[in-house]
């Protein structure tokens, strides 16, 4: 096996693969990339207990000899990093567990791994699929959105993915780590059968890192595997089964108090509010919002260094003259980063229960329900 490659191709393979790979001590041939070459193309391979990427590689190459080999993802990716853009590197195997990889200044001879014990993954090609055509960077951003608010290591399988569901030009996306829940539901160009999976947030945050374009790609539905066809990339991710629970219920109904405030000044209220808190990213920091007097307050207490109170009368509040709720900032703070129009609102009903931050138009759809404290 023998073929030449431009150093520029050799990292975009190496982005792609990098983080898919990984050092596993039950399933070995997880840790490695596996090449094939053919007398026109090499098709590259790698996959963990989630997802599963193959890329058809036919140009910037030159094929002397075909074959095949598995190497250790990690140590492939690190001789790349080494390499120049401008560099031909020649791959040669020349022994079954042996092969040199040379460029114009550089020479590495790296041990291969046994690729006959490597389980080459079955990319579905049925025919009995549902698809949806959709731009790649509009699929990041809705699927960013919400995917910030579930849990990948939920208790719950369940929870351990996002819902997506599609239906008469609408698509929905929920998800959910049981202390808060975000819901993103735009219009699209989609007249087909109902679409409804558990995406899981492991393999949905793999694939995001592999989105630099806005070309357009296939999403196929199959009963268990959702498969993504963009360009020479094929991406299979193995779904959650079961039935998601219908969290959207959580967002129907009235708030009888509205606060309307300016984004990037509730932002600036929670962060001027942090600075006495020592763990600012934990899941037990609490800040307290106040309302009174037309003034709103963001306080912090920190037992061990002391009190920090913020204040503005830069805001609209409807439903009475004072409010207070306790809550986690960065819950707050990572669902107003989604947002896209400079004013939020935020419902409550009471201290005790949930809060919903929202858009303050009906343009977007996106909501997020919080879980306050109960002090």
């Amino acid at each position: 096996m023998k073929f030449k490659i431009d150093g520029l191709t050799l990292k975009k393979i190496s982005r792609i693969f990098s983080n898919i790979s990984y050092n596993n001590n039950y399933l070995v041939e997880m840790n490695g990339i596996l090449f094939e070459i053919t007398k026109n193309n090499i098709f590259i391979e790698a996959k963990n207990t989630y997802i599963s990427l193959k890329y058809n590689l036919n140009n910037n190459i030159e094929i002397l000899k075909e074959g095949i080999f598995l190497i250790k993802a990690k140590l492939l990716n690190e001789v790349i990093s080494k390499l120049e853009n401008n560099e031909i590197v020649i791959f040669n195997k020349i022994e079954d567990n042996l092969i040199t990889i040379k460029s114009k200044n550089s020479y590495y001879e790296i041990n291969l791994m046994n690729d006959k014990k490597y389980k080459k993954e079955k990319f579905i090609s049925d025919q009995n699929y549902k698809e949806l055509i959709i731009n790649n960077l509009y699929f990041k951003k809705l699927i960013e959105s919400v995917v910030f608010a579930g849990d990948e290591r939920s208790n719950r399988k369940i929870l351990q993915g996002i819902n997506l569901k599609i239906d008469q030009n609408n698509i929905k996306l929920i998800a959910s780590d049981n202390i808060r829940i975000a819901f993103n539901k735009q219009k699209i160009n989609y007249q087909k059968d109902l679409i409804n999976v558990i995406i899981p947030i492991k393999a949905i945050k793999e694939y995001l890192k592999l989105i630099n374009d806005s070309q357009k790609i296939k999403l196929r539905f199959f009963e268990n595997k959702l498969l993504i066809i963009d360009d020479n990339l094929l991406t299979q991710i193995n779904l959650i089964e079961g039935v998601f629970p219908d969290l959207e219920r959580a967002f129907l109904g009235e708030n009888n108090q509205k606060l309307v405030i300016k984004k990037e000044l509730m932002l600036t209220l929670l962060d001027r509010a942090l600075p006495l808190v020592l763990n600012k990213e934990s899941a037990s920091t609490i800040v307290t919002l106040k309302i009174f007097d037309q003034i709103l307050m963001i306080e912090s207490n920190e037992s061990e260094t002391g009190t920090s109170k913020i204040e503005t009368k830069d805001f609209t509040f409807e439903g009475g003259n004072e409010f207070v709720i306790y809550f986690n900032p960065r819950l707050l703070k990572e669902a107003i980063n989604k947002l896209e129009n400079p004013n939020i609102t935020l419902d409550f009903n009471s201290p005790e229960q949930p809060f919903i931050m929202k858009d303050n138009t009906d343009e977007n759809k996106f909501r997020c329900l919080i879980l306050p404290f109960k002090i």
